[in-house]
């Protein structure tokens, strides 16, 4: 039976990380992160150039601006930061599907049964590091023979990007590390501190009945930590059998029209999904986001699963024709819901009818002939891939 051996990938500054990979320029100059927009609000996280100026987490943004004049203060984007962990979770589930979404930024992943996959724990890493370069967010790796010694040489880890902690050498290793590592309630550090237990070494000597007693269940729970115990039990996201797309646009959208073609570009994505999967949508949900944070669901079904998106578009095109949206749109995301097993035959003689409609078209003098030579085409090609895929089947 393999080792059970744990790989906690952390992006720092998640939040901040987020902003500055949609504008790389950003990072030629001082730039933080705050809740808000007020001028008391407090700095979040602050980049290299901003933090050797004496900003930090914790001030106001009034007192960053004090030590930094040039300081750029962006604003928390959490719509955006929840997309971005989606996206890097199921890209994370493309080398192991056990991998659990933590606090932002943060994933475990259970590599145990990974070494001779990938011919070993250092090249493991790498390529975790890979799938997190390619999306251009600076990553750092743990691992160990737990969640708790994994997260923490993630979090030291630094320019190193990867620590690797031998299950035998957990405890060795956790002993000159600071109990912040822990994550305590603060007034909980303030009295560990007070009784002079500054690294976990120190706390692992202490006496559990006696520490439990002053700190109950929370201070139970920091000794076995310390001592390389893991208490935490691992949740791993399932894989989901749902296809799902989103965009944010930095441009909101103001027309229906807009929204909707905008719709019809994930859509046709995610139907080309299915198709090479071998299934038809039988349901699907719409999710506008609005400036402001506000969500609308707009959820379809069809009696007979389909991958045309024609079909899927008339159903939400009429329920956009009854709402009312009152701010602009600045995110969607789609969701097929439930899927069926294609019926190809069924299909074809869908796209060859919709093929020969498009054909007699041409007869028309005012119809744009070159449309209806490139939707004659596209059927065609969607024939084919049916074709093929009837053929793999049989």
């Amino acid at each position: 039976m393999p080792e059970t051996r744990f790989a906690c990938l952390l992006v720092s500054d998640f939040p901040l990380a987020v902003l500055l990979r949609e504008d790389p320029t950003l990072l030629l100059e001082p730039v933080a992160l705050a809740e808000s927009e007020r001028a008391n609000a407090d700095i979040l996280a602050a980049n290299g150039k901003a933090v050797r100026t004496g900003v930090r987490a914790g001030i106001s943004a009034a007192q960053a601006h004090t030590l930094c004049p040039e300081l750029r203060v962006l604003v928390r984007d959490q719509r955006r930061e929840k997309l971005e962990g989606l996206r890097l979770l199921e890209l994370l589930q493309t080398v192991t599907p056990l991998v659990e979404p933590q606090k932002s930024g943060i994933f475990q992943l259970e590599v145990g049964g990974l070494k001779r996959l990938y011919g070993g724990e250092h090249q493991l890493a790498e390529k975790l590091l890979g799938v997190a370069r390619q999306e251009s967010y600076p990553a750092q790796i743990g691992i160990g023979g737990g969640q708790f010694v994994a997260r923490v040489a993630a979090t030291i880890a630094g320019r190193q990007r990867c620590i690797n902690v031998p299950s035998e050498q957990t405890r060795e290793f956790l002993t000159s590390q600071a109990i912040t590592h822990l994550a305590l309630k603060a007034e909980t550090e303030k009295r560990l501190l007070q009784l002079g237990l500054r690294t976990l070494g120190q706390l692992a000597a202490f006496p559990l009945n006696e520490l439990q007693e002053r700190f109950g269940e929370e201070g139970l729970i920091a000794v076995r930590r310390s001592r390389g115990s893991d208490p935490d039990h691992f949740l791993p996201e399932l894989l989901a059998d749902q296809l799902s797309a989103a965009e944010y646009y930095p441009t909101p959208l103001y027309r229906s029209t807009t929204v909707l073609k905008q719709v019809r570009w994930l859509l046709d994505g995610l139907l080309s999904q299915l198709t090479e999967r071998g299934q038809s949508c039988r349901s699907l949900a719409v999710c506008l986001g609005f400036a402001g944070g506000a969500e609308k669901w707009l959820t379809i079904s069809v009696a007979q699963p389909t991958n045309r998106v024609a079909v899927l578009l008339r159903q939400l095109q009429t329920q956009f024709e009854q709402q009312r949206f009152a701010t602009a749109v600045t995110e969607i995301k789609i969701v097929i819901s439930e899927s069926a097993t294609q019926q190809i035959d069924q299909e074809i003689a869908f796209l060859t009818a919709e093929m020969i409609a498009y054909g007699n078209q041409i007869m028309y003098p005012n119809e744009n002939k070159q449309i209806i030579k490139d939707a004659v085409e596209n059927c065609k090609s969607k024939i084919e891939k049916y074709n093929r895929l009837k053929k793999l089947r049989s």
